[in-house]
């Protein structure tokens, strides 16, 4: 089959399951933190507020630019009439795993494994929350700008074209300020550089560190600005700037029994929760613990298995 067939195929395929599988959100009404993000925002309504979407009297807490112009977007479709909103999740969501697509297909060679795997994305109960509630929005939206910066990132590897490193940036941009997390991403272009291009040898991407060096300097200059705009939200205000189990030592004992509930998740995904605050995740106290001392070994197996496969 010719590569364009295919590759349309594959996105009438994941459009239609997408599509499918959520299409019974549109008829949703906002709920939850909907009512502060779009109900309530002013901002939202109208594109001559663009100066405050993107940060000028705005509380930098909350600064995410990207996210608040999608939501201006939707307003004049749709004004407080949460259709367009959700729609707009999905179309997304399906943006996503039709790039995801494209991104295994570039690295498997394999039509099979590649359709497999978007499908798998689009229609895994896990993204339910994320799709089906608008403020969701900064998940899903920034999933995007994410897997879009990795697919530019690995076509300018396979071209060379220095096009690409254009869009990648611009995909890294639009991303971190729709949701922060997105400033992993170079260290997802070492991860493949280090497996498929370098032969699991540093000194061969070497050739690569001006790439490097100026995606390192973007992130340390985003990680900057994020903690600024945190400590600049919460001066005047009372906060308590701490671990929330009191120490380094008992967070990462934390996180990594998250690391595995997400892991469970994913493989078995039948309890699911729209709302993970309010100590939903119980704090470490010790490695010694049986759920502590659990999660440990079976990340330390997760991690042993991935290198042996790889």
């Amino acid at each position: 089959m010719e590569i364009r067939k295919r590759h349309f195929l594959s996105f009438i395929i994941i459009s239609v399951l997408s599509g499918a599988i959520y299409i019974n959100s549109i008829g949703n009404e906002f709920v939850f933190d909907d009512l502060f993000q779009v109900v309530e925002n002013y901002d939202i309504r109208g594109f001559q507020n663009i100066t405050k979407i993107l940060g000028v009297g705005k509380e930098w807490l909350r600064y995410r630019p990207v996210r608040e112009i999608s939501y201006c977007i939707d307003y004049t479709f749709s004004g407080l009439k949460p259709t367009a909103y959700h729609i707009s999740n999905i179309i997304y969501h399906t943006l996503s795993s039709f790039l995801l697509y494209l991104i295994l297909i570039n690295i498997t060679n394999n039509f099979t494994v590649s359709i497999f795997g978007a499908v798998l994305f689009a229609t895994h109960p896990i993204h339910t929350e994320a799709v089906t509630y608008i403020t969701g929005r900064k998940d899903v939206l920034s999933g995007m700008f994410f897997l879009m910066g990795f697919y530019f990132f690995i076509l300018l590897r396979k071209s060379g074209d220095k096009k690409y490193i254009f869009f990648t940036f611009l995909s890294y941009v639009l991303g971190f300020f729709t949701k922060e997390s997105v400033i992993i991403l170079p260290a997802l272009f070492f991860i493949y550089d280090f497996f498929f291009v370098a032969d699991r040898k540093i000194k061969n991407l070497e050739k690569h560190k001006y790439f490097y060096l100026l995606f390192s300097a973007i992130a340390c200059l985003f990680a900057f600005s994020a903690v600024y705009r945190y400590e600049f939200s919460v001066k005047g205000y009372s906060a308590v700037l701490s671990y929330p189990s009191g120490n380094v030592y008992t967070n990462i004992l934390t996180v990594i029994r998250i690391w595995v509930f997400y892991i469970k998740q994913l493989l078995l995904p039948i309890i699911l929760n729209a709302d993970y605050s309010f100590n939903a995740f119980p704090v470490a106290r010790s490695l010694f613990e049986f759920n502590s001392f659990i999660s440990v070994i079976l990340i330390i197996f997760v991690f042993y298995f991935i290198n042996i496969c790889s």
